[in-house]
């Protein structure tokens, strides 16, 4: 796959798809247990109180990055395993690809999510 500094790694380029975490404006809801919600296609985590919304656009890395930046977010970034396994279930991307806000452009090999979470 191509690597977000832009070396390939034997696939060529590809045409993937892009999730973007949204600082939308949608409040979370209020009173009682939090749920899972959609408006307008972004999806509302209550396990991490993001939203997420899934762009099925063919490109690369950096217009992915600033596609979601574009929609007042960031290429999501996913810290555990029941994150991703929300995403997927809730999302409905399946076994797709998809551009996500990690990259090892400063350093090749050390990866970190761009909006700084561990």
């Amino acid at each position: 796959m191509s690597n977000p500094g832009g070396t390939s790694r034997g696939v060529g380029l590809r045409a993937w798809r892009w999730i973007a975490a949204a600082a939308l404006a949608f409040a979370a809801p209020v009173g009682g247990a939090p749920r899972a919600f959609a408006v307008d296609e972004v999806y509302y985590n209550p396990g991490t109180g993001h939203f997420y919304k899934w762009v099925a656009v063919n490109g690369t890395w950096p217009a992915a990055k600033s596609g979601a930046e574009a929609l007042g977010g960031y290429l999501a970034t996913v810290t555990s395993s029941q994150e991703k396994d929300w995403i997927i279930q809730n999302l409905g991307i399946g076994a797709a690809s998809a551009w996500l806000g990690g990259s090892d452009a400063a350093s090749e090999g050390a990866w970190v999510w761009l909006n700084g979470d561990p």
